[in-house]
């Protein structure tokens, strides 16, 4: 292989770890050193050997950079370790720059230049980025008995071993939000506050902005919230860590309107009010496949307990979501469970390798569309649909 930087061929050399020896490729002429996929794991000792890897939650950037010297014909992407994006990492000497490393999208080997090994080691040292680095089997085990009780008293799946780096402020300011809104609904009467502030399909243009808004935010039961409120915090953690907490928020509220618009194309009842998160939330969980694509749920089925891939576990909800919405089931609005899931999906891909450029520019929309107000609801037992 040849150097990316000053075209020399690489030297290798065999370099010894727990696991075997690893052959490690540098350049005479300006110390740069390629490793291939894991090797950096494996000499550095991690528990984690996916640390490293494309879709590793610790880096972050996609800026095409250098030819990769495994594959010439792929240019390399720059990645920063999220914890040291804006901090100066010191070199020998005395001096400091940030830490930028270039990794292949191909083969998710890395390449360092000259004396970025030692900024590694240095920033490596960062209490944050502990859990990323150790052995998940080791970090997922003394809760197991707790999760399983969680599972057999809920029937809710469980996330497997996914930290984060950040405080996700914008979920929990979303979850006080919902409980307030929810808590006003039980103290001034639910019914009342339907009336005025639940969308209702047929004529959400006139409405005004406030059940567009607000009906994101209200909720149908207690059971309805907890459950809205629990995949929020499930996902939605760690696809605000990596997109930051305005993207998330633009992720999130793209989704529920998309959702409802979804819903008001496509339902059959126009009539009926819809309120909850579910469309904004299932725009999360779309999120959370394209950006954690390795991640992993834990279920239990008839007392076994089912590890799932989260992309398996969310094709399977969104395949009971057409299901129901081709049905016509009433009491759920199904067609907002696949419009959210859909614009959440289009709104993450662009930053699937990490952080996208800074001057990304939002999709644009024709929403809302007009409706006509003269349509008539079918038949329905229900006074509301949730989502």
């Amino acid at each position: 292989m040849l150097c990316p930087r000053c075209k020399e061929p690489l030297i290798a050399t065999l370099e010894q770890t727990p696991s075997g020896r690893i052959e490690i490729d540098r350049c005479a002429s300006c110390h740069g050193v390629w490793f291939d996929g894991g090797e950096l794991a494996a000499l550095a000792q991690l528990g984690n050997s996916e640390a490293f890897a494309l879709h590793s939650s610790i880096l972050v950037g996609d800026a095409v950079t250098m030819p990769c010297p495994r594959h010439p014909e792929t240019k390399m992407i720059e990645r920063q370790l999220a914890p040291s994006r804006t901090q100066a990492v010191p070199m020998p000497g005395g001096t400091a720059s940030l830490l930028s490393i270039d990794q292949c999208p191909t083969c998710h080997g890395l390449w360092f230049d000259g004396g970025e090994l030692d900024q590694l080691a240095h920033s490596l040292r960062d209490s944050r980025l502990a859990p990323f680095l150790a052995d998940p089997a080791v970090m997922n085990g003394p809760s197991s008995a707790w999760r399983w009780l969680f599972m057999l008293m809920t029937g809710l799946p469980v996330e497997q071993w996914q930290p984060r780096l950040r405080r996700p402020l914008a979920v929990m300011t979303l979850l006080a939000l919902c409980v307030l809104v929810f808590l006003w609904q039980l103290s001034d009467g639910r019914d009342m506050l339907v009336s005025q502030y639940a969308l209702v399909p047929a004529h959400f243009v006139r409405g005004g902005w406030q059940p567009l808004l607000l009906h994101m935010f209200m909720h149908g039961s207690l059971l309805h919230i907890l459950g809205n409120m629990y995949f929020l915090w499930v996902f939605g953690d760690n696809v605000e860590d990596r997109l930051g907490p305005l993207r998330f928020l633009f992720l999130y509220f793209g989704a529920g309107l998309g959702a409802v618009l979804c819903h008001a194309l496509l339902t059959d009842r126009p009539g009926i009010p819809v309120l909850g998160a579910s469309g904004a939330v299932a725009g999360v969980m779309a999120a959370y496949v394209v950006l954690f694509p390795q991640a992993r749920l834990v279920s239990l089925i008839f007392f076994f307990t089912v590890h799932w891939k989260t992309r398996t576990y969310l094709l399977v909800w969104l395949i009971y979501q057409l299901i129901g919405a081709g049905l016509g089931i009433p009491g759920i609005a199904w067609w907002a469970h696949v419009g959210g899931f859909a614009v959440g999906y289009l709104i993450a891909r662009p930053f699937r390798l990490g952080v996208a450029a800074e001057n990304l520019s939002p999709p644009t929309s024709s929403w809302p569309p007009t409706s006509d107000d003269s349509s008539s609801p079918a038949p329905t037992s229900r006074r509301l649909e949730w989502y």
